[in-house]
């Protein structure tokens, strides 16, 4: 009968959420999503390094702007994005630059550049590692150690062929396991039997 009625519902107010929507940024032509990263690539001597500032047009993943430096800069980082904007003609309204949430990519410098320049900024969400695909996987191919080459399948695997003896080789003795002194390449030669033993002179009468 409270079911009939209604009555054995929860009453308390409950709050409901839209389901969650991941944000996406659609390229149908050049120069429309430009993505960008800052890697840390190797030196030639050891405790040294280099950023590469690589920026990515995700519809025909053309690098349209890239520079090498010493170090991490939003002063560096928003000179290269007014170059770059100005190289490929970018007028206001027409650009989305999407980043991670570095502090390069977070700087002020960069937020007014890009208001300035009329350019849309997206950063990945929090805590989200693969928001910035684009920009992530050529510098991780550029930097990653290479792997070994893999082991053949099972079946196509053939052993060698051992190497044939040589005239020389067949002549030559067999060597012999000697026992020698540490630090030493000369065989420890075995003492007679008869050395810690006292030989007595027979008594003569």
């Amino acid at each position: 009968m409270l079911r009939e009625a209604g009555e054995s519902r929860e009453r308390r107010a409950q709050a409901t959420h839209p389901a969650a929507v991941k944000p996406e940024l659609a390229a149908t032509g050049p120069n429309q999503v430009y993505s960008w990263d800052i890697t840390k690539l190797h030196g030639p001597v050891k405790w040294t390094y280099y950023h590469l500032y690589v920026i990515l047009d995700i519809y025909s993943r053309y690098a349209v702007g890239w520079m090498v430096a010493t170090r991490e800069s939003a002063v560096l980082a928003e000179k290269l994005i007014a170059a770059t904007c100005a190289k490929q003609g970018i007028t206001r309204g027409q650009l989305s630059l999407h980043a991670d949430r570095g502090s390069s990519m977070t700087s002020k410098p960069v937020a007014l550049l890009l208001a300035d320049l009329g350019v849309t900024q997206s950063h990945s969400r929090p805590h989200v590692s693969n928001d910035n695909p684009y920009s992530e996987a050529p510098p991780t191919s550029t930097t990653a150690t290479p792997r070994p080459s893999r082991p053949p399948t099972p079946g196509s695997w053939t052993p060698p062929t051992p190497p044939t003896p040589s005239a020389s080789s067949a002549s030559r003795p067999p060597r012999r396991n000697c026992q020698a002194h540490p630090g030493s390449t000369r065989p420890r030669k075995r003492k007679p039997a008869l050395s810690n033993t006292r030989v007595m002179a027979p008594h003569s009468g």
